[in-house]
């Protein structure tokens, strides 16, 4: 499938999550276009993908916030080239490279921007390895050290208290213990984490 074709299908996607309207952003002619190859459909006046369109959007957007994950959890791009790089590796991932890259993420859910990342059938078989590089704050081990590369929810009451203190994506931090609650130590300070939070820290482990 071509580039454009790709690009178009998933702006469309992004445009379907912030509930816009699809006329409003393209032209007639690309949606001329992608009817006449059966990716979108016209029913009682609203212009939707059809199957196969859809579940290439999805590809292609996948694709994409996977590719924003390794840049910036494995990789450390940050800014701006985070997105234009991903533009342009999304386009040649294959799906049994797209699995291995889930897997080595540990099944993100989330791109950097906070967008949902579609799930792959990786995830819904949870497939996991030994050794991954990003994994949560309760699969560390006692002693084990890590960079904070996301947190999944900002929505725990206790939540903004940690941030700032300075738990937030770049700071290292060392799991003192796991039992009876988590404590961590970030910097010169040691700090308690209930369960729940734990679980929806993720962290990139730093090399002894």
């Amino acid at each position: 499938m071509e580039e454009k074709i790709e690009e178009i299908l998933e702006k469309i996607w992004m445009l379907m999550e912030d509930e816009r309207d699809i006329r409003d952003e393209l032209t007639e002619q690309d949606i001329q276009e992608l009817v006449e190859s059966g990716l979108l459909e016209e029913k009682n006046g609203t212009i939707t993908l059809t199957t196969s369109g859809y579940e290439e959007a999805r590809r292609m957007v996948r694709n994409h916030r996977l590719a924003e994950r390794l840049f910036h959890d494995v990789l450390e791009i940050k800014g701006e080239s985070l997105h234009g790089h991903a533009c342009i590796m999304e386009h040649a991932i294959a799906k049994e490279v797209e699995e291995a890259i889930c897997t080595l993420l540990g099944h993100p859910r989330l791109c950097p921007h906070g967008r949902a990342i579609p799930p792959g059938d990786c995830c819904k078989l949870h497939r996991k390895v030994i050794e991954r590089i990003v994994l949560t704050l309760k699969e560390m081990e006692n002693g084990e050290r890590g960079r904070v590369s996301y947190i999944l929810t900002k929505k725990f009451p206790r939540m903004h208290k940690l941030m700032s203190l300075g738990l937030v994506p770049g700071a290292e931090i060392e799991l003192i213990q796991k039992k009876p609650t988590f404590v961590i130590k970030l910097e010169e300070t040691q700090i308690a984490i209930d369960d729940e939070v734990a679980g929806n820290i993720y962290v990139r482990r730093v090399p002894e």
